[in-house]
């Protein structure tokens, strides 16, 4: 108060403070003159608000690399081969008992569901050259195989299989159909000179049985035979 009474005193005659300040202590007060007004606040400025955060996605299924096998018997590996046969068969039917010669072509589809566990599909047909009659034999036979490596070139695959066959039997006299179930196993040698394809040797055994009908009595066959085999696999 004391500094505005003594400003006042040191002012020309008619002369007016447009703006003076009080001090009291640390606090100062503005003084505004006759029609003069305060400046306005300064306008916040407004910041813009952050952008939303993007919309959550489910993460994208990722999907397993395939990795093509690089042997034989590997899981996912798809074999396919043709077998060439020669079996002796022994024929036990009720009467009597015979021994004949067969020959079989038997193309057949693999494919592993695990490592050296396959699944095996073949359809076989059998020819049959007796002294008075000719017998052909068509199966459709379903399996399973394990594979075994000895080395990197060879293998021995044993595999077992069962399905339905029809058997026809035919002579200048007369002709047969028969209707019966079959079972098949054998361990073949397989040999891989070179990448997906093979060569196989081995024995065979295979038993059929043909229920009674209105042509014959029920019957069974049995053959133990030497087979050859050519595939490959991807």
């Amino acid at each position: 108060m004391s500094a505005m009474i003594f400003t006042l005193l040191f002012l020309a005659p008619g002369q007016v403070p447009t703006t003076t300040t009080a001090t009291a202590g640390l606090n100062r007060v503005p003084y505004l003159a006759p029609g003069e007004r305060r400046a306005p606040p300064p306008t916040p400025v407004r910041r813009a608000p952050p952008p939303p955060p993007p919309p959550r996605t489910a993460p994208a299924a990722t999907i397993p690399e395939y990795r093509a096998p690089t042997r034989f018997g590997e899981r996912r590996t798809l074999s396919f081969d043709t077998q060439f046969g020669l079996s002796l068969a022994h024929n036990f039917k009720t009467d009597y008992r015979e021994g004949t010669t067969s020959v079989e072509l038997s193309p057949s589809l693999g494919y592993f569901i695990a490592d050296d566990f396959g699944l095996l599909a073949r359809f076989r047909i059998d020819y049959e050259d007796l002294e008075d009659e000719v017998r052909t034999s068509l199966v459709l036979e379903v399996g399973l195989g394990r594979n075994f490596m000895v080395g990197s070139l060879v293998s021995i695959f044993p595999h077992a299989t069962g399905g339905l066959i029809v058997l026809h039997q035919g002579s200048s006299t007369r002709d047969q159909n028969f209707a019966g179930v079959v079972f098949e196993l054998a361990v073949p040698i397989l040999f891989h000179p070179a990448p997906h394809f093979f060569l196989g040797c081995g024995p065979r055994f295979v038993t059929a049985y043909f229920p009674e009908s209105e042509a014959a009595v029920s019957f069974g066959t049995s053959n133990l035979g030497f087979f050859v085999n050519i595939g490959g696999w991807l």
